[in-house]
């Protein structure tokens, strides 16, 4: 009887690793919007700052970006 509940638990160990640990490693782009379209509009607009100042900061774009990343979140504010 021991083995069997052994094996059981060794199943739904395995089905809860492979459901939601395993998932958190195979982030994609797409994941990653599925879960900014759940945010509300304020969080969006967040993140798209926070995001162009990260990609300025890495080099990714050029720093002259910042400029148009802050006119676009001020016309958000301001409609």
């Amino acid at each position: 009887m021991s083995v069997l509940l052994q094996m059981i638990m060794a199943m739904f160990a395995y089905l809860y690793y492979w459901n939601f640990v395993a998932r958190e490693q195979q982030l994609t782009v797409g994941h990653v919007l599925d879960d900014a379209q759940q945010l509300n509009d304020a969080q969006q607009l967040e993140l798209f700052g926070k995001l162009g100042n990260m990609l300025i900061g890495e080099g990714l774009l050029p720093m002259r970006a910042l400029d148009s990343v802050h006119a676009v979140l001020r016309a958000a504010n301001t409609s």
